[in-house]
């Protein structure tokens, strides 16, 4: 009896080497699922991750290992950026979570809900440091300093709040907008906030004293995401007007609006190296853009619905992209593909 059993052992554990089954499946069934794609894991990551809820904001960690990604289900997963599996899940939040970002060492996630709050966590072991509280509504963005001394955040209340990361206590509140602050960013060099709004503008700020630098006027209707060049000379915004415009960060002048999106454009970064331009649109696709002259490099398709936040790693070799589908694909910068 216990030599049949063997060899049917022994059958199937060479089943499933040759045909690289995955053992999991005699485990017990966690969710969210992972659903592989990628025949060489050694060259390229795991190319599809879903979930049971619509990702609304993704961040790599600095060192590109992991994947921070943003719930509705008032959760944030952590995933392996390598292999795509759940490193872990953190509760607190108890509304829709919409944004998240890594501090510059790593060490903490910070994240925006429409509870009002924002939750700083460990990222290491997932447990609550701090929660700020001071907005009058949904927090809809966050970004560390280039230092990682100052949170700043931007709210459905019209207004941007500088925190003291390491204490929680508010430092500065900049009020200019008239409608929601849709996206903030430091510029690379610290000194400068930008912050896109519904209002149809951008605002540009004084980080240490926050006062009103410039208003960028130009995208109708409203302003949804914003990035700054890595040499910080050039400022990308994406708007519901369906186009990109490119501005000189000194002048404020427009030097290149970027056409090609059906719809409105929610999601913009650029490659670490400042060559590429992303962006992702509820027309459902990323378009790669040649940052110097606007001309579109590729059109990435595979989502089937909006895509909410994209995301390069930090080498350059893989976009993310979050979607409404559930799912978060991972693309190879250089050749566009979703194997």
């Amino acid at each position: 009896m216990l030599g049949h059993l063997w060899r049917y052992l022994l059958v199937l554990s060479l089943v499933i080497s040759t045909w690289g089954i995955s053992t999991s499946i005699f485990a017990e069934t966690a969710l969210p699922k992972l659903t592989t794609h990628s025949e060489n894991l050694k060259d390229f990551p795991n190319t599809e991750i879903v979930s049971q809820s619509p990702y609304q904001a993704i961040a790599y960690s600095p060192d590109g290992k992991v994947i921070a990604s943003a719930h509705s289900d008032n959760t944030i997963q952590l995933w392996n950026a390598q292999s795509g599996q759940t490193i872990n899940m953190l509760k607190g939040h108890s509304r829709w979570v919409n944004t998240i970002a890594f501090s510059p060492d790593g060490k903490v996630i910070a994240s925006g809900s429409r509870d009002k709050t924002i939750r700083l966590w460990n990222a290491l072991s997932g447990e609550t440091i701090n929660t700020l509280k001071g907005h009058s509504n949904w927090v809809t963005t966050i970004a560390f300093s280039p230092d990682g001394k100052i949170i700043a955040s931007g709210s459905q209340d019209n207004t941007i709040r500088l925190w003291n990361a390491q204490s929680g206590e508010t430092i500065n509140t900049l009020k200019g907008h008239s409608r929601p602050v849709n996206t903030i960013t430091y510029s690379p060099n610290g000194k400068v906030i930008a912050s896109a709004s519904s209002d149809n503008t951008i605002q540009l700020w004084n980080a240490q004293s926050g006062q009103t630098i410039n208003t960028l006027k130009g995208h109708s209707p409203w302003v949804s995401t914003i990035a700054f060049s890595p040499d910080g000379k050039v400022i990308a915004s994406g708007s519901d007007d369906n186009t990109i415009r490119l501005w000189n960060a000194l002048s404020g002048e427009t030097i290149n609006t970027l056409m090609g999106h059906s719809d409105s454009v929610r999601s913009i970064t650029y490659s670490p190296d400042g060559k590429v331009i992303a962006s992702g649109s509820n027309d459902n696709t990323i378009r790669l853009w040649n940052a110097q002259s606007g001309e579109t490099i590729n059109t990435l398709k595979g989502h089937s619905n909006s895509i909410r936040t994209i995301a390069y790693s930090p080498d350059s070799k893989v976009i993310a992209s979050g979607s409404r589908d559930h799912t978060i694909r991972l693309w190879n910068a250089q050749s566009g593909e979703n194997h």
